[in-house]
């Protein structure tokens, strides 16, 4: 099904870099655009809403808030995601949970609650992952694991939302200029390689 120009966007982590980017693309083509993340987003023209994708709580009212002022759901944007440095052996298991809670379990909280909207639009689920998904270099295993699982979940639900009219597409970026680097969190790593 071909989207409408005026098609409803929902991005997360949309306070910077790709998300905020994609917010700023997505409204120059016509698109009603609903963005959020933990921080304070300014300088969008679109809802702005804060949510903590970790919470699923917070996610299902983020989603309908986008339902309330839009009425509906094109398209979901999972983009809220960070990277961390670390030596395997140092990472803390605090750290290593937290990535997964945002980077993976945060998608999985968003893709469920936008599914009942997405099937009344035929719309469509865009996760950001990373290069790094099949690329994994030293001291950034956990952020890579994390990716590789993104990867896995898209490739799924592309099956299993097909029949639904629901396109799942998987972006995987290299090196951007964005604010990632200075964003990761780093156990004394210098991330230059």
């Amino acid at each position: 099904m071909k989207l409408p120009r005026d098609r409803v966007v929902f991005i997360t982590g949309a306070s910077t870099g790709i998300g905020r980017a994609a917010a700023e693309a997505f409204r120059k083509d016509g698109a009603r655009v609903a963005v959020c993340a933990r921080s304070e987003i300014r300088g969008l023209d679109a809802l702005c809403l804060r949510c903590d994708v970790r919470n699923p709580e917070e996610v299902k009212k983020a989603v309908q808030s986008v339902i309330d002022e839009f009425g509906e759901l094109h398209v979901l944007v999972n983009n809220a995601g960070f990277g961390h440095y670390s030596p395997v052996e140092e990472q803390s298991r605090e750290d290593f949970e937290n990535i997964f809670r945002t980077n993976v379990f945060g998608p999985f909280h968003c893709v469920q609650a936008a599914l009942p909207h997405l099937k009344k639009t035929g719309g469509q689920v865009i996760n950001i992952s990373s290069v790094r998904a099949r690329a994994t270099v030293p001291y950034m295993t956990s952020y890579s694991m994390t990716k590789h699982a993104l990867h896995s979940f898209s490739e799924g639900l592309r099956v299993e939302l097909k029949p639904l009219g629901i396109d799942v597409i998987e972006i995987g970026p290299g090196l951007t200029a964005t604010k990632f680097q200075s964003n990761a969190k780093k156990d004394g790593i210098s991330p230059d390689f």
